[in-house]
C-alpha cells in the first residue's frame, strides 16, 4: 500500500539513525484528543499485528479526491514527505472528515443514508436532551457513550468513500521508505492519487500545519 506522510526534519534524522519510527504519545497536537486516539489504538489491536512500542497510531495519507491538503500548510523547511509503502495487513483505514467526530465525541450517524444521516443524527441528540445530558464533545453515562463509540465504527468502512482516507499504522521501517522529498505545495492540489498527498494526523506540533504528522 502507497502512503505519504509529513515528517520533522529531526523525526526523519531519528528513522535514519535507529532503522524505525515509532509513535510517541506525548506528541499529540490536543490533549482532549487522548480518548479519540485511545479508541482507534485498541481497534488497531484488534486487527493488526501487536505493536513494537506504544500502542498509539502514526499517520499518513492514503488518498483524497479534490481536497485541498495544501491549504492549511505553509511551506516550512524543518519538514519533509515520506513516499511509503506498507503491507496492508498492518494499516488501518479511516475516513478523515467522519474522523472529527471520533476527535470530538460525537454521534456519527449514517451518512451513505439518503438524507446523509440527518434524522438519525437528530434522534439521537434529542435523546440527549431529553435525558438532561450535555451535548457535544462531552462524555455520556456508559450507555449513551457505548452507542457513539459505536458509531464511530463507521468511519473505518471505506470501501465505497469518497472522502480523504487517512491510514495509521505502529511503526515504520527504513526499509518501507520509498522516496523523502521536500514539502511543496504546488503538487498537492487537486489530484486524485493512491497516497500523493501528505500528512500524519494530529499528534505532534507540525499539526500546526495540518491535524497530522508522525
Amino acid at each position: 500500500m502507497r502512503l505519504a506522510m509529513v515528517v520533522e526534519k529531526e523525526r526523519l534524522a531519528t528513522l535514519q539513525e535507529r532503522g524505525v519510527l515509532l509513535p510517541d504519545p506525548r506528541r499529540i497536537m490536543e490533549e482532549s484528543y487522548r480518548p479519540a486516539y485511545e479508541w482507534l489504538a485498541a481497534r488497531m489491536l484488534e486487527s493488526l499485528p501487536a505493536p513494537p512500542g506504544e500502542t498509539w497510531p502514526l499517520w499518513a495519507w492514503a488518498w483524497y479526491d479534490g481536497f485541498d491538503v495544501s491549504q492549511p500548510h505553509e511551506r516550512n523547511d524543518e519538514f519533509v514527505v515520506l513516499e511509503i509503502r506498507k503491507p496492508p495487513e498492518e494499516v488501518l483505514l479511516s475516513e478523515f472528515h467522519s474522523w472529527h467526530h471520533v476527535l470530538n465525541n460525537w454521534y456519527l450517524p449514517d451518512e451513505r443514508a439518503p438524507d446523509k444521516g440527518e434524522a438519525e443524527y437528530d434522534a439521537f441528540y434529542a435523546e440527549i436532551d431529553a435525558l438532561g445530558l450535555p451535548g457535544w464533545q462531552a462524555r455520556h453515562p456508559e450507555e449513551m457513550q457505548t452507542r457513539i463509540e459505536e458509531s464511530w465504527l463507521r468511519t473505518l468502512d471505506v470501501r465505497r468513500s469518497d472522502d480523504v482516507v487517512q491510514a495509521a499504522f505502529f511503526s515504520l521501517s527504513i526499509d518501507e521508505v520509498v522516496a523523502v522529498r521536500p514539502w511543496d505545495r504546488s503538487g498537492a492540489r487537486r489530484r486524485r492519487v493512491e497516497a500523493c498527498i501528505p500528512d500524519g494526523i494530529g499528534n505532534d506540533r507540525a499539526a500546526s500545519l495540518s491535524y497530522h504528522a508522525a
